[in-house]
């Protein structure tokens, strides 16, 4: 018998999948996004801007990766499909990276 949480044992509320993005998930899946686009805490410009251009994000004209990454960041949790979007290039993007590493092709 596997544990379930009390919402789904006592109220029968549901546990998941998810359609969108959870509340309660969006600030972990925000962080595994940043830990796979800027490993070692390098946030840099250019790959902001190419994720946003890829997603069609509109960011300010600003230099500074911060900023920029605040951006995002903001475009991502006040817009769910932002946020599917981004997700799902994420994991494209890992896809690709790995095949790589492996020596597959696409």
């Amino acid at each position: 018998m596997a544990w379930r949480p009390l919402h789904v044992r006592e109220y029968g509320l549901d546990d998941g999948p998810y359609e969108g993005v959870p509340s309660h998930l969006a600030p972990e899946l925000w962080r595994w996004v940043t830990d796979c686009l800027f490993p070692h805490n390098r946030i840099m410009a250019p790959k902001i801007r190419t994720a946003a251009l890829m997603v069609r994000i509109p960011l300010s004209v600003s230099d500074s990766s911060m900023r920029l990454y605040d951006e995002m960041r903001d475009a991502c949790l006040n817009s769910e499909d932002v946020f599917l979007q981004y997700l799902s290039l994420m994991r494209f993007l890992l896809c690709v990276a790995r095949m790589t590493i492996t020596g597959l092709s696409a």
